[in-house]
């Protein structure tokens, strides 16, 4: 199995365009998939109607800008499968990636860091893929350290973090592509400035002057969809 982990924040219609296609996933795709969503603090909460997948929804309590970092970490704590999949909510995976990818799982490796192609919504093949639609083994996740919630509070940077962390390790391209739906109703965040502010603390965390926090979850946050499992389960 694999864990399909989005982050949510305020992007309601492009979430029912997820779950729309999620529902046309084939039955031998579904039973080898948990979804996770992760509601950063939404101003309205998300919910759900009953829908045919293994669903889970955890919502952080305090709304932080930009929580990123922490957002994806609940999702990788309580991923219980061995890989997870995870992008931004503008990135679809259609059905036939989805396919595609549960047939690679038997050749992939737990030492690799795994890319995937983006096209726009005709179909088109984009020139750059999407900077965090990766699938990672997640004890190797936490091995590198998960995501520095010392960057939560404000823009940029934490993904190029994770990113540098993982550049000592092997990459690989499953040919599964996701759809760029960034421009699609709410599927961006507009309500949070994206003026970038984290950039010395970049620069630092890079040099090693600041060290790599492990200090994770450091917010109220609980499961609010789904069957609790009262796990904890951090490597």
């Amino acid at each position: 199995m694999i864990t399909f982990l989005y982050l949510f924040y305020n992007n309601h219609r492009m979430l029912s365009r997820h779950i729309e296609e999620w529902d046309q996933y084939s039955h031998e795709v579904k039973s080898k998939v948990q979804f996770i969503l992760i509601d950063d603090g939404s101003t309205v909460p998300l919910t759900v109607s009953k829908c045919d997948i293994n669903l889970e929804v955890y919502r952080i309590e305090k709304d932080i800008p930009w929580n990123v970092t922490g957002a994806r970490n609940i999702g990788f704590c309580m991923a219980r499968t061995e890989y997870v999949f995870t992008s931004d909510m503008d990135a679809l995976f259609p059905r036939e990636s989805a396919k595609k990818l549960i047939e690679n799982l038997p050749v992939v490796n737990n030492h690799t860091i795994y890319w995937f192609p983006r096209v726009d919504r005709k179909g088109n093949f984009e020139k750059d893929r999407h900077l965090f639609t990766i699938m990672i083994n997640k004890q190797l996740y936490w091995k590198i350290g998960g995501m520095d919630e010392d960057f939560a509070g404000q823009w940029g940077y934490e993904d190029l973090d994770f990113l540098r962390r993982v550049s000592n390790y092997d990459t690989g391209l499953i040919p599964a592509h996701v759809v760029n739906y960034k421009d699609f109703d709410d599927a961006s965040t507009t309500t949070i400035s994206r003026k970038i502010t984290n950039e010395s603390l970049g620069r630092d965390k890079k040099s090693g002057i600041v060290p790599l926090s492990r200090q994770y979850l450091r917010f109220p946050w609980k499961m609010s969809y789904g069957q609790d499992y009262s796990r904890n389960t951090i490597l």
